[in-house]
Protein backbone atom coordinates (compact mmCIF):
# COMPACT_ATOMS: atom_id res chain seq x y z
CA UNK A 1 0.00 0.00 0.00
CA UNK A 2 1.39 3.20 -0.76
CA UNK A 3 1.12 6.01 1.92
CA UNK A 4 -1.45 8.99 1.30
CA UNK A 5 -0.72 12.07 0.02
CA UNK A 6 -0.99 15.39 1.21
CA UNK A 7 -1.53 18.63 -1.02
CA UNK A 8 0.40 21.83 0.33
CA UNK A 9 -0.25 25.17 -1.05
CA UNK A 10 3.00 26.95 -1.54
CA UNK A 11 2.56 30.96 -2.38
CA UNK A 12 6.21 32.33 -3.72
CA UNK A 13 6.43 35.63 -2.77
CA UNK A 14 9.29 37.73 -4.85
CA UNK A 15 9.40 40.79 -3.18
CA UNK A 16 12.21 42.26 -2.25
CA UNK A 17 12.86 43.92 1.86
CA UNK A 18 13.39 47.69 1.66
CA UNK A 19 15.66 48.60 4.40
CA UNK A 20 16.64 52.04 4.79
CA UNK A 21 20.16 52.80 6.62
CA UNK A 22 20.54 55.93 8.64
CA UNK A 23 24.26 56.63 9.38
CA UNK A 24 26.08 60.12 10.64
CA UNK A 25 29.76 59.34 8.88
CA UNK A 26 31.11 57.33 5.86
CA UNK A 27 32.96 54.30 8.21
CA UNK A 28 34.02 50.86 7.58
CA UNK A 29 31.13 48.93 8.94
CA UNK A 30 28.65 51.21 6.34
CA UNK A 31 30.42 50.48 3.55
CA UNK A 32 30.37 46.48 3.99
CA UNK A 33 27.10 46.92 4.78
CA UNK A 34 26.29 48.76 1.91
CA UNK A 35 27.97 46.57 -0.69
CA UNK A 36 26.24 43.53 1.32
CA UNK A 37 22.75 44.83 0.71
CA UNK A 38 23.32 45.80 -2.70
CA UNK A 39 24.81 42.27 -3.80
CA UNK A 40 22.02 40.54 -2.08
CA UNK A 41 18.67 40.20 -4.69
CA UNK A 42 16.55 40.45 -1.51
CA UNK A 43 17.00 43.75 -0.76
CA UNK A 44 16.33 47.44 -1.86
CA UNK A 45 18.83 49.51 -0.09
CA UNK A 46 18.25 53.38 0.85
CA UNK A 47 20.93 55.09 3.10
CA UNK A 48 20.90 58.62 4.47
CA UNK A 49 24.79 59.78 5.23
CA UNK A 50 24.93 62.79 6.83
CA UNK A 51 27.43 65.57 5.33
CA UNK A 52 27.64 68.15 8.17
CA UNK A 53 24.66 70.66 9.35
CA UNK A 54 21.41 69.71 8.11
CA UNK A 55 22.42 68.12 4.78
CA UNK A 56 22.69 64.45 4.39
CA UNK A 57 23.57 62.43 1.08
CA UNK A 58 20.70 60.04 -0.05
CA UNK A 59 21.71 56.26 -1.93
CA UNK A 60 19.54 54.66 -3.28
CA UNK A 61 18.60 51.27 -6.22
CA UNK A 62 16.63 52.82 -8.89
CA UNK A 63 14.24 49.95 -8.59
CA UNK A 64 13.66 50.27 -4.96
CA UNK A 65 9.53 51.22 -4.48
CA UNK A 66 10.45 53.32 -1.29
CA UNK A 67 11.43 56.75 -2.07
CA UNK A 68 12.22 59.68 0.42
CA UNK A 69 12.12 63.11 -0.50
CA UNK A 70 14.93 64.11 1.76
CA UNK A 71 15.70 62.99 6.07
CA UNK A 72 13.06 60.93 6.99
CA UNK A 73 10.58 62.92 9.33
CA UNK A 74 7.87 60.78 10.53
CA UNK A 75 6.47 57.52 11.19
CA UNK A 76 4.59 58.24 7.70
CA UNK A 77 8.00 57.72 5.41
CA UNK A 78 9.16 54.56 7.86
CA UNK A 79 5.86 52.87 6.85
CA UNK A 80 7.70 52.57 3.11
CA UNK A 81 10.41 50.35 5.04
CA UNK A 82 10.68 46.55 6.57
CA UNK A 83 13.99 46.85 7.95
CA UNK A 84 15.45 50.53 9.85
CA UNK A 85 19.26 49.99 10.10
CA UNK A 86 20.64 52.77 12.80
CA UNK A 87 24.48 52.70 12.13
CA UNK A 88 26.73 55.32 14.38
CA UNK A 89 24.03 57.69 14.90
CA UNK A 90 23.11 60.67 16.69
CA UNK A 91 19.79 60.93 17.47
CA UNK A 92 20.17 64.09 19.49
CA UNK A 93 20.46 65.91 16.02
CA UNK A 94 17.58 64.18 14.43
CA UNK A 95 14.20 65.91 13.84
CA UNK A 96 11.81 66.07 16.91
CA UNK A 97 9.31 62.95 16.79
CA UNK A 98 11.59 60.96 14.30
CA UNK A 99 12.68 58.76 17.24
CA UNK A 100 9.69 57.92 18.54
CA UNK A 101 8.49 57.58 15.01
CA UNK A 102 11.40 54.94 14.94
CA UNK A 103 10.28 53.46 18.17
CA UNK A 104 6.30 53.27 16.90
CA UNK A 105 7.59 51.66 14.11
CA UNK A 106 9.68 48.74 15.78
CA UNK A 107 6.77 48.30 18.49
CA UNK A 108 3.39 49.21 16.73
CA UNK A 109 4.12 48.01 12.53
CA UNK A 110 6.92 45.43 13.21
CA UNK A 111 9.62 46.71 11.48
CA UNK A 112 12.81 44.97 12.56
CA UNK A 113 15.46 47.50 13.94
CA UNK A 114 19.38 46.43 13.28
CA UNK A 115 21.72 48.90 15.75
CA UNK A 116 25.42 48.79 14.80
CA UNK A 117 27.08 50.20 17.55
CA UNK A 118 29.88 53.10 17.21
CA UNK A 119 31.42 55.91 19.56
CA UNK A 120 27.85 57.44 19.45
CA UNK A 121 26.20 54.96 21.30
CA UNK A 122 26.16 56.32 24.15
CA UNK A 123 23.48 58.98 22.98
CA UNK A 124 20.91 56.09 22.47
CA UNK A 125 20.78 57.05 26.48
CA UNK A 126 19.43 60.34 26.39
CA UNK A 127 16.67 59.23 24.27
CA UNK A 128 14.03 56.84 25.68
CA UNK A 129 12.17 56.12 22.93
CA UNK A 130 15.52 54.42 21.25
CA UNK A 131 16.46 53.16 24.59
CA UNK A 132 13.54 50.96 25.20
CA UNK A 133 14.24 49.22 21.76
CA UNK A 134 17.54 47.90 23.07
CA UNK A 135 17.82 44.28 24.82
CA UNK A 136 20.72 46.09 27.26
CA UNK A 137 20.97 49.12 29.44
CA UNK A 138 23.24 51.71 28.21
CA UNK A 139 24.49 55.23 29.84
CA UNK A 140 26.77 58.00 28.02
CA UNK A 141 29.61 56.30 28.36
CA UNK A 142 28.23 53.12 26.86
CA UNK A 143 30.65 53.68 23.61
CA UNK A 144 33.82 54.23 25.88
CA UNK A 145 36.47 51.79 25.46
CA UNK A 146 37.25 50.23 28.78
CA UNK A 147 41.04 48.97 29.05
CA UNK A 148 42.12 45.04 29.01
CA UNK A 149 42.59 42.24 30.26
CA UNK A 150 39.36 42.13 31.74
CA UNK A 151 38.59 40.06 34.52
CA UNK A 152 34.70 39.78 33.34
CA UNK A 153 33.39 38.57 37.06
CA UNK A 154 35.47 41.62 38.49
CA UNK A 155 33.84 44.06 36.31
CA UNK A 156 30.40 42.94 36.53
CA UNK A 157 30.54 43.16 40.63
CA UNK A 158 31.72 46.68 40.30
CA UNK A 159 29.05 47.21 37.46
CA UNK A 160 26.42 46.16 39.75
CA UNK A 161 27.93 48.29 42.80
CA UNK A 162 27.40 51.55 40.80
CA UNK A 163 23.55 50.85 40.39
Amino acid sequence: DAEPRYGVDVQVIDDKLEVLVLEDRWRWDFKYLKRVLEDDPSFHLTAMLARGGNAFLQMGEPDSKAELAGFPQSRAELELFDVIVLGDVRPTRWPAKLAGAVADAVIEDGKSLIVVAGPALGEFAKIPELQSLLPVELSVDSASPVEGPLEVRKFFREFNQKK
